[in-house]
């Protein structure tokens, strides 16, 4: 840990020595992306750049339970031209920690690039699927921030199929290694996966699970993209009651979805929802017509880099 330190703030020097020559000739807008970059943002702003600061990454709670990390933080987000986030609720979660409100923010949620309503069906998907059955559709969940393993005892209780994007852990792989049987039968992994491969899985499942464990800011907070995805496929999805999760399903009227207690970390809550949306088909399911895309956020970010500038 002391070596990655050490390592990530020799770069950073590297990186100011590199800035401060260059801010003799020009004065460019700096933009950083990583909670660790806070003594990068003071030192740009002491040498005359404008600085954004984009926190789509939040710092760990412990980091600003720190008296003099969190005074240095909060004096440079406070001096930060443009501080960017994900969502209303990450941005609040951070200034009432820090007490410090930003002079000037943007939000910038984690929105799709494209629509592409093109579907194939995934070419590692066994020939053996029946399409016909009911299926779970797994989108990367099995890591323990995601309630990988209540997910997993859940979903063998229902003894239902499942086809698991992206790749297991070797945590995981011990977890299906005493469900033998059950994980030869039914689950069906295609590793990464296209879009179009994605929008097949999507448009045809029974539903989605989409759990973030409260373990942390950046876990709680989530601003998820495959919600968005299952959106706009009109995809039935359990999820936990995260508030931005919330708060993207009331913001879009989105009524395809099951939300459990809490962060969902509870296997019998996952069943028992597993069980009630066996008898919704979502075939039938409107899609989200007025999502927008990220795309939509150039005008607004092209306006204020001018601002900058100008």
């Amino acid at each position: 840990m002391k070596d990655l330190s050490f390592q990530l703030y020799s770069s950073m020097f590297l990186l100011f020595l590199s800035l401060r020559a260059k801010s003799k000739i020009e004065k460019p807008i700096l933009w950083l992306c990583d909670p660790i970059m806070f003594p990068l943002v003071i030192c740009g702003k002491g040498l005359g750049y404008k600085v954004i600061w984009d926190h789509h990454e939040l710092p760990p709670a412990k980091f600003l339970n720190i008296p003099i990390l969190r005074s240095i933080f909060r004096f440079a987000y406070k001096v930060s031209d443009i501080n960017i986030h994900a969502n209303n609720e990450r941005m609040d979660v951070l200034e009432n920690r820090l007490v410090q409100k930003a002079k000037n923010y943007l939000l910038m949620s984690n929105l799709p690039e494209s629509f592409e309503p093109d579907e194939i069906r995934p070419t590692r998907l066994s020939d053996k699927f029946d399409t016909s059955r009911p299926f779970i559709y797994l989108q990367n969940s099995y890591s323990e921030s995601r309630c990988g393993n209540e997910i997993m005892g859940a979903l063998v209780e229902s003894d239902i199929n499942v086809v698991c994007a992206g790749n297991f852990s070797e945590f995981q792989e011990q977890f299906f290694s005493k469900n033998k049987s059950y994980f030869s039968k039914k689950v069906y992994s295609v590793g990464y996966i296209s879009k179009k491969e994605m929008n097949w899985l999507l448009s045809r499942c029974l539903c989605t699970i989409i759990l973030y464990r409260n373990s942390s800011w950046n876990q709680w907070y989530c601003d998820p993209n495959r919600l968005y995805h299952s959106m706009i496929q009109g995809t039935n999805v359990i999820t936990g009651s995260n508030p931005t999760i919330i708060g993207a399903l009331k913001e879009f009227e989105y009524n395809c979805a099951i939300t459990l207690d809490g962060d969902g970390a509870n296997q019998e809550d996952i069943l028992q929802a597993l069980n009630q949306i066996r008898n919704v088909d979502s075939k039938l399911n409107p899609s989200v017509k007025n999502l927008p895309l990220w795309k939509s956020y150039r005008k607004l970010l092209l306006s204020k880099l001018l601002e900058l500038r100008f």
